[in-house]
């Protein structure tokens, strides 16, 4: 945020020192050539074709199961703990994996993410992520595409799922409470 700030500021500055110079004709007129230019490059040079299979969607994560149903879905910050049991054969390449499985969660929303090892387990890697609400996380379980099959299947075979637990804001939860909300014990499942 404080970079596209920076970034607006400093625009301004520089397009307003050109007004300056050239009159408002006269930077529109530099304004529109520098689109024109832009339009010209994006012919050139052409961004990466993404081939539509692999942003199609894709059902990575069954759906996961709400606590209760007053919950307010807005409830939040969301925390995820995931547990993956790793044969130390595969450590290394787990842990290179993981900087892509970090790149994934916050591509889909998540706003802190870290992998830890569990002292009493080794062979125990815990990871963490979170998101602003209950619904980020829901609306993350259909962000995955197929691009991201090969990446998951590969952590899959490197790892085996030791559980999961999702986590929501403790006074988002009491104040569902306080409303009278059934909140049931939570069901396993998988993130």
């Amino acid at each position: 945020m404080l970079v596209f700030q920076g970034g607006l500021a400093l625009g301004s500055l520089a397009w307003g020192s050109l007004a300056g110079q050239l009159g408002s004709p006269g930077t529109l007129t530099v304004a529109a050539a520098g689109v024109a230019l832009g339009a010209l490059g994006a012919v050139r040079w052409r961004l990466g074709d993404a081939r539509r299979e692999a942003v199609a969607s894709w059902a990575a994560w069954p759906e996961p199961v709400i606590l209760g149903t007053d919950l307010d879905h807005h409830a939040g910050p969301a925390l995820i703990v995931r547990r993956h049991r790793v044969a130390t054969a595969h450590r290394a390449e787990f842990l290179a994996l993981s900087r892509e499985l970090e790149n994934l969660r916050r591509r889909d929303g998540a706003s802190d993410w870290s992998i830890y090892e569990d002292l009493a387990a080794p062979d125990v890697f815990v990871e963490t992520f979170a998101l602003g609400s209950w619904s980020e996380h829901v609306r993350q379980h259909g962000r995955a595409v197929v691009a991201d099959q090969a990446l998951l299947t590969k952590l899959a075979a490197l790892s085996e799922d030791a559980g999961v637990v999702h986590l929501v804001d403790a006074r988002a939860l009491a104040a569902a409470r306080a409303r009278g909300a059934p909140i049931d014990p939570p069901h396993a499942e998988h993130s």
